[in-house]
């Protein structure tokens, strides 16, 4: 399955949950538990490697789904989400979906999410900072989900819904090689 299938299939899923979320006016709720299963899926590779594992039965995906609907506490409609990819055997599109999600909510009310790719961990104190300045940036307030990518090598990439920021020294790396390949050629 492509990146433009993934896309698409995490779109469906999402604007339903979306909808579905606005009708019963849960997105609070919604938008909350994005960030939080996010961080969840980032912090577990048990989690990860479950969500991807090929040759899962349904019955079983659907206990583990509701297992972390569970321990996570999540509303109604995350419980549910989670239930109807386990039995359509789409857990694999489950970070799709919530990025999904989260990018149909960006820029609406006062607050924003911003997905921060980085090479270790980021403090207290370096998140905080990133708020702030997003925050003015922007104009509002922004939560932070953050997940570590060691090949970036350093530096962060920012995503606030179709705003893309990338600082990584993968990125410059990337551009240096690519004028150093045109001048070769030229």
């Amino acid at each position: 399955m492509g990146i433009t299938d993934f896309k698409r299939i995490a779109d469906r899923y999402a604007g339903a949950a979306v909808s579905l979320a606005e009708e019963q006016k849960e997105s609070g709720h919604l938008k909350s538990d994005c960030i939080d299963l996010l961080a969840s899926l980032e912090k577990s590779e048990e989690l990860q490697d479950f969500i991807n594992a090929q040759g899962i039965g349904r019955e079983q995906a659907v206990a583990v789904a509701a297992e972390i609907s569970k321990k996570g506490k999540y509303a109604p409609i995350m419980q549910n989400l989670l239930s109807i990819l386990a039995q359509n055997g789409r857990l694999n599109v489950l970070p799709h979906v919530l990025r999904a999600i989260m990018d149909l909510y960006s820029g609406e009310g006062d607050e924003i999410v911003a997905e921060v790719v980085s090479a270790s961990t980021l403090t207290a104190k370096q998140t905080e900072g990133l708020q702030k300045s997003l925050g003015k940036s922007f104009g509002k307030n922004v939560q932070i989900v953050s997940r570590v990518d060691e090949s970036v090598i350093g530096g962060v990439s920012i995503k606030i819904g179709s705003v893309m920021i990338d600082d990584t020294v993968k990125n410059k790396l990337n551009r240096l090689s690519q004028k150093m390949l045109d001048k070769k050629v030229a």
